[in-house]
């Protein structure tokens, strides 16, 4: 049951635009405890700190906000939430805020502030109270009561955009005992609404704490922290709280210096880097863009600029050490100008201003700009396009009603021809004429969902509200703006640009050659033992496959650039003299491999954030251009919080993006994994995680971070080495191709720049530097016990069944590709599909489908499969030991599902001691009955082996029919095997591909050794010891089966357990091996 709440909704004044309710991902939001001052206008940390955080974010949730809104804001009005509390507890305080002191900046802020402080039973003033600031308006403001715990216990306070709440909490000091069940009261009304929410604040204790106590709410909120110190006693007491379908991706980061008490702490896109964005910016439209028509000849264009000249330093703070030293804080402190270059676009200078260049054409309706301009922003390349268009179709009836489908063409055209712009599409101001305003009211009603539709197609294009105009805002005309609409109008389009430059969409990336294009490339392989190299045979994994495709991207961009003269990386360092791509020089704190340049990342175990803080040093010291990342096997494999895993996957990212400016991130996904029996389920979560990455990526690229999905989904289990975990060499060279592509797309873009200056003391290794030789190949540590020429899969059917169940391996579909089959102990029996080579994916057959049902009396042991008839599907054969042998046949003219021994044969099939006639067997129980082809006939023979080896065939010489008589013909029994010093278990399977089932005992230990079937054609009875194929594998002998499960006619080996769960290893032995004896 949670707490009551008042809710107060606020009507939009229609003098001010509806706030756009950007999606979470986009939304940079800052908590902090600021530890306010409880004197009236000593709000030194209102002008200062928090005014730079309202500029660098969206929404700043404060606690400890003293006695009132800033001294230098104006009162709106009081949102009463509860008439019954005393002083000013009982009301919202909503003022607006102008963040400059001289008061002509036009940008205004919202604050809402809730006095939460007693003050001795006053409810006015003192330093304890919550406030919200925010860049627009609120939709709604929420008080939630707090009854938790004390009588003082502070309420929480929350505003709305859209569908997502902001709430800002204060815990009661002393261990926050409030701070659970108002987390789960947060949770319970926002989500219960059908709403999202983030939580921000000072809980007042550690985030595992909080978790573990009664009322937290697990399973239904995520927590978003830093993992550092955000008190000056050391405990990390500030972070965000979420529901499960907020900031998946994103971790809070730390601002420092924000308060003598505690830190800020941010969650969202901020743009923390270093390098300064420049903004290419070009108007475009009709009359409204250019001016004149009753307007001056800038309309809204020279305020734009003027105010956008306002935007001077942001402020984005962060550390990662646990000590909260001045020094740490200094060292770690960006300043980040929103605006230091704008440079105004376009083929067109109208009016007074400094810089007048536009697209704005007079008298143009929309196609006609479209036309003007298709050329122009294919080779301006802006970055930011300012668009109105329409007047002249609206105003004049031109097919109004079509005017905001062309819009939406117009919009696409832009895209195209400058894919990284963000495109920001105005609505039309109003007109006086009634008959133009009501089409201008139609035009405006269906623009924001053509805006919607790129929005949602992944475009960088967001609407500009002009509604916010009146006719008293527009010259004599009754069209056009008069002075006071234009800065209007220019206010609200630097409303967008702002806003698209908080959600990381703004870069000066404009994908032609520059005098920064990487001639040479410093790549970090960053990851854990796929990037380590462990399992390749030269311990280089895939680093020396890519240093080649590298090697070429870089050389391409040196000639393109003029300087292919020579190699500019100085004081790179290989391991020999022999270094064949001079262009590439690989950097890492840990050296492995054979390769001459044998730096990299790789962390063998580690986990996602052990990954990250393993980078934290490299990548701040060797400053890559380009980082090849793999990571999350280890998460994948442990279990390890998967839920999260894709966010620190994201996190990770952005921090290398952050420690190194502009650097370039191929990310890869999972290698395709073999099931071990104790976990069936690991490559399924394996793809699982890998799934989720291409949104990852797109989430990130929208916020200005310059990342490629590198595809590896190309390799398959057959590129997995022995341990059923690290690839092969052709599976290193798969990733390799997959992270040359990745680079080549990245370098499309304009994403590969030249590396910045390493760090001065990069040289003595200051992250340390590990050598691991060779590394960790093929060699000594293969558990493959089969040896050399058998492909351990691992295993391939996980199922388990009853251990009255027989188990075999048959060719259902006629594809040489053995499918799984269990038969019941009434010799009923259920069959899998084997998909494909890699012998994974097994797939049930359709329930009910399987019609085939024994002869009564049929129990035990007694059904067979094998192909008597040559046709190439299977029979079923129930066997007595007798030799009587009754046969169900394919019948080819059934529907799907009940084909398989669906045609009993009428004959007689029994086998006698002189073939088909003669008299009946007496054959021991101990025998074994098979059916295998010895003759290579096409047709599968009947075998007897007995215990001590000794086997007897009786060919197969197909069906007969004669003077009404019909039966399989056997040929008299001949003797192929003699008996064995020791027998163990005979098995009769090709194993050489020359359709001739071979001779195999396998040893005490689950090893095998072989004769080859060397008789002719139609013949057999020839055999040939070649000695050992397989080494001990440690499994009972009886578990032992031969079978194709890979279709390239040789049978593999299997360890199918008394439950079913099989293991298979396949057959890569060469074709000379069987030509020799083998000891």
């Amino acid at each position: 049951m949670f707490t009551a709440l008042t809710a107060t909704v606020i009507v939009t004044d229609p003098a001010i635009p509806a706030a756009q309710a950007a999606p979470l991902s986009q939304t940079p939001i800052i908590s902090n405890n600021m530890q306010g001052s409880d004197q009236r206008n000593a709000g030194a940390k209102w002008t200062t700190t928090v005014r730079d955080y309202a500029r660098s974010s969206a929404v700043v949730l404060l606690q400890e906000a003293g006695p009132t809104p800033p001294g230098n804001s104006d009162f709106v009005e009081n949102i009463e939430w509860d008439p019954q509390r005393p002083g000013r507890a009982g009301y919202v305080q909503h003022h607006t805020w102008q963040l400059d002191s001289d008061r002509n900046d036009p940008n205004v802020y919202h604050v809402y502030f809730l006095q939460t402080d007693p003050m001795n039973g006053r409810w006015e003033g003192g330093r304890v109270n919550l406030a919200i600031v925010t860049r627009h308006q609120a939709e709604e403001v929420q008080v939630l009561r707090n009854f938790h715990a004390a009588p003082d216990a502070r309420p929480t306070l929350g505003v709305r955009f859209g569908n997502t709440w902001y709430y800002t909490f204060h815990a009661l000091s002393g261990g926050g005992a409030d701070a659970a069940s108002m987390v789960r009261d947060v949770a319970a009304t926002a989500t219960n609404a059908g709403e999202h929410f983030v939580m921000g604040g000072d809980f007042n204790t550690d985030p595992d704490v909080l978790q573990t106590r009664v009322n937290y709410p697990r399973g239904q909120v995520r927590r978003f922290t830093t993992g550092l110190a955000t008190h000056q006693n050391g405990e990390e007491y500030d972070y965000f709280i979420g529901d499960n379908g907020t900031f998946a991706q994103q971790r809070a980061q730390r601002f420092n210096g924000a308060s003598p008490d505690h830190y800020a702490v941010g969650i969202g896109p901020f743009r923390s880097q270093q390098t300064q964005t420049r903004i290419d910016l070009m108007p475009t439209g009709d009359a409204m863009t250019r001016g004149g028509n009753g307007s001056v000849f800038y309309n809204y264009r020279r305020p734009l600029y003027e105010e956008m000249e306002k935007y001077n330093y942001i402020h984005v703070q962060r550390s990662r050490g646990r000590q909260m030293s001045a020094a740490v804080a200094a060292a770690d402190d960006e300043m980040v100008r929103l605006a230091p270059s704008l440079d105004m676009v376009g083929t067109q200078r109208d009016g007074d201003m400094p810089d007048p260049d536009h697209e704005g054409y007079p008298e143009h309706e929309i196609d006609q700009i479209a036309e003007r301009v298709d050329d122009t922003v294919a080779q301006l390349r802006p970055n930011v396009v300012t668009l109105l268009a329409g007047t002249e179709d609206v105003a004049h009836d031109v097919d109004a009603a079509g005017a905001p489908g062309r819009l939406g063409r117009l919009i696409d055209q832009i895209i195209e021809d400058a894919p990284d712009a963000t495109v920001l599409v105005a609505t039309l101001p109003p007109a006086a004429h009634p008959a133009i305003q009501a089409r201008i009211e139609e035009f405006n009603q269906r623009v924001p969902e053509v805006v919607a539709q790129r929005r949602a197609a992944g475009e960088h294009v967001s609407l500009v509200l002009m509604s916010h105009l009146s006719t008293d805002d527009l010259s004599d005309d009754g069209l056009y703006p008069n002075e006071t609409g234009q800065r209007k109008m220019a206010s609200a389009f630097v409303d967008g640009i702002v806003d698209a430059f908080l959600a990381g969409w703004i870069t000066t990336d404009s994908g032609t050659e520059t005098e920064e294009t990487a001639d040479t490339l410093r790549p970090m392989g960053l990851g854990s033992s796929s990037t380590y190299g462990e399992g390749s045979s030269d311990g280089n994994g895939y680093r020396d496959s890519a240093d080649q495709g590298f090697s070429q991207l870089a050389d391409r961009n040196a000639e393109k650039t003029g300087r292919s003269g020579g190699s500019s990386l100085a004081g790179k360092r290989a391991a020999s003299a022999v270094d064949d791509t001079p262009r590439v020089d690989w950097v890492g704190s840990v050296r492995v491999g054979k390769m001459a340049d044998r730096e990299v990342e790789g962390w063998r175990g580690l986990r996602i954030h052990e990954i990250a803080n393993k980078a934290t040093c490299a990548v701040k010291t060797y400053q890559p251009n380009l980082i090849t990342l793999i990571a999350g096997g280890n998460d994948v494999m442990q279990k390890y919080q998967l839920d999260g895993a894709i966010g620190r996957l994201e996190s990770l990212i952005e921090q290398v993006a952050f420690d190194d400016p502009g650097v370039a991130v191929l990310v890869a996904g999972m290698q395709p994994f073999r099931d071990p029996a104790d976990d069936p389920g690991r490559n399924a979560r394996g793809q699982a995680f890998t799934a989720q990455i291409p949104a990852m990526v797109d989430r990130l690229v929208g916020r200005g971070l310059r990342v490629v999905y590198a595809d590896t989904t190309a390799l398959t289990l057959s590129d997995i080495g022995h341990d059923g975990i690290h690839p092969t060499d052709g599976g290193y060279d798969k990733i390799a191709a997959a992270f040359v592509k990745a680079a080549g797309q990245a370098n499309d873009r304009g994403w590969l720049r030249r590396a910045r200056p390493q760090a001065p003391d990069a040289g003595s290794d200051p992250c340390g530097m590990r050598d691991d030789g060779d590394g960790i190949g093929t060699g000594g540590s293969d558990p493959n016990k089969l040896g050399q020429g058998w492909e351990d899969r691992g295993v391939i059917q996980a199922r388990q069944y009853p251990s009255s169940s027989r188990f075999w391996m048959v060719d259902i579909n006629k594809d040489r590709k053995a499918e799984f089959v269990a038969v019941d102990k009434d010799q009923n029996f259920r069959f899998w599909w084997n998909s494909g080579p890699s012998g994974k994916d097994w797939t049930p057959f359709v329930e009910g489908q399987n019609s085939y049902k024994p002869k009564a009396g049929a129990v035990g042991n007694m059904l067979r499969f094998g192909d008597v008839d040559g046709d190439g599907f299977p029979d079923c054969m129930v066997v007595w030991l007798t030799g009587t042998v009754e046969v169900s046949t394919w019948k080819a003219d059934n529907p799907s599902g009940s084909r398989m021994c669906m045609n009993k044969y009428g004959g007689e099939a029994s086998v006698f001691d002189e073939g088909s006639r003669g008299e009946i067997l007496y054959t021991d129980p101990s025998t074994k009955i098979r059916f295998a082809d010895v003759t290579g006939g096409g047709r599968d023979d009947y075998l007897l082996i007995k215990p001590d080896g000794t086997t007897t065939a009786w060919y197969n010489r197909d069906f007969q029919t004669k003077d009404g008589r019909k039966w399989l013909d056997w040929a008299p029994p001949a003797k192929i095997g003699g008996a064995l010093a020791n027998p163990r278990e005979i098995r009769y399977a090709d194993i050489n591909g020359d359709k001739r089932a071979d001779r195999i005992l396998i040893t005490a230990k689950g090893g095998a050794r072989a004769w080859i079937n060397d008789g002719a054609t139609g013949a057999g009875g020839a055999y040939r010891d070649i000695g050992r194929i397989a080494g001990d594998a440690d499994v009972p002998p009886k578990d032992v089966q031969f079978a194709d499960v890979d279709g390239d006619g040789k049978a593999d080996f299997l360890r199918i357990g008394w439950t079913g769960v099989t293991h298979a290893w396949l057959n890569k032995l060469p074709a000379n091996y069987f030509g020799t004896f083998h000891p």
